[in-house]
């Protein structure tokens, strides 16, 4: 059965051609060059759910890593989260494992791994909250560097939650900077330009004005709980307070460690300097380190404009002609609405039928 909003006739989907819903089902192949065409201005805001809320696996909020697999391709990112299956089995990537080995030695030169046993989000968020605390509390006692630092909130007034994972943050004791750098592993021996170095960019400014917003005060713990849904005042489990005992937080719950938390992260000064350091695959050595200026004005922008996806305003859209050489490498060119969408704008090819789906219930 349908959303009840959104159960539309086959001619009324041709009219509306809603590309981008999350939790479709899959209609019959059509012909008309009207759907084929559809474009933002078509799209219908009243039997649209907007995206945000159908990531229901997380409750509502977004990971970087969706800001800068959107700004890559957005098309591409929204198959991805809807579980659409590729054209082809891609098998597991020797590439991406060796960069993932890459980044776990990075980490446990840094610290140990401690396994703690969770049974609800509360106890989740409590063990990313504590090692936030960890770092700062770290800082403040001559630590000055450390790895897998949880980041988390909101960006210029949008009412979407982020998380993310920064890869590694350095503390200058006698300047009191706080450095931010990325670890990116590359199976060639240079370092990136173009698409590549800017969605590289744009991760850290993201990561940049997360902090910054934590050390002024804007991420709230009433902010928290409700993108989160969390229940501040639910006891936590035994194996979580046992590992805020031993880091002497005398806590039961997350109300009591926010309370915590926050203004400790309100000691420390903005974040300074931005790199990401491009390390090889082969031998994990580093190729080389670039520093990132950080630009607030072009980060509200592309917020602002990949926000409007998120929030239902407009449809998925892939990239450009001139970036088409992405296409290239994507496990769902061959499946990919936009893709055949601008090869018959651009009379490449010949496309005679369209898949669009709708939302149905799970």
């Amino acid at each position: 059965m349908q959303d009840k909003n959104c159960s539309a006739k086959k001619e009324d989907v041709k009219k509306h051609a809603v590309h981008d819903q999350f939790n479709f089902d899959w209609w019959e192949e059509v012909n008309d060059e009207e759907l084929l065409l559809a474009d933002s201005k078509e799209f219908d805001n009243q039997c649209h759910i907007p995206p945000i809320s159908e990531l229901s696996t997380r409750r509502g909020h977004l990971w970087v890593t969706d800001l800068t697999r959107q700004m890559w391709c957005e098309t591409k990112m929204m198959y991805m989260l809807a579980g659409v299956k590729p054209s082809e089995e891609i098998e597991e990537n020797p590439v991406v494992i060796s960069g993932t080995n890459i980044h776990l030695t990075r980490e446990l030169q840094a610290h140990d791994v401690v396994e703690v046993a969770v049974s609800s989000r509360e106890d989740r968020w409590a063990i990313k909250f504590l090692n936030l605390l960890i770092t700062i509390s770290g800082f403040q006692s001559g630590v000055t560097m450390a790895r897998e630092v949880p980041i988390f909130g909101s960006l210029f007034g949008h009412d979407i939650f982020i998380t993310g994972i920064i890869d590694e943050m350095r503390y200058d004791p006698e300047l009191l900077t706080v450095d931010i750098y990325e670890l990116k592993t590359r199976n060639k021996n240079c370092l990136p330009v173009g698409c590549q170095k800017m969605q590289h960019s744009f991760q850290v400014m993201l990561y940049k004005r997360l902090f910054d917003n934590l050390v002024f005060g804007k991420t709230t713990a009433d902010n928290i709980s409700k993108h989160l849904h969390l229940d501040l005042t639910k006891s936590l489990g035994d194996s979580v307070t046992q590992s805020l005992n031993e880091n002497n937080l005398k806590v039961t719950n997350l109300c009591e460690l926010l309370d915590t938390l926050l203004p400790r992260m309100q000691c420390l000064t903005f974040a300074s300097q931005l790199f990401v350091e491009y390390v090889d695959q082969k031998n994990a050595k580093t190729i080389g380190i670039v520093c990132v200026k950080y630009d607030d004005n072009w980060l509200k922008k592309k917020v602002d404009h990949f926000m409007e996806y998120w929030n239902g305003h407009r449809p998925a859209t892939g990239v450009e002609i001139e970036e088409a050489w992405k296409c290239q490498c994507c496990e769902f060119a061959d499946i990919c609405d936009w893709r055949k969408l601008k090869l018959k704008k651009h009379g490449s090819v010949s496309v005679v039928s369209l898949q669009t789906y709708v939302i149905g219930e799970n």
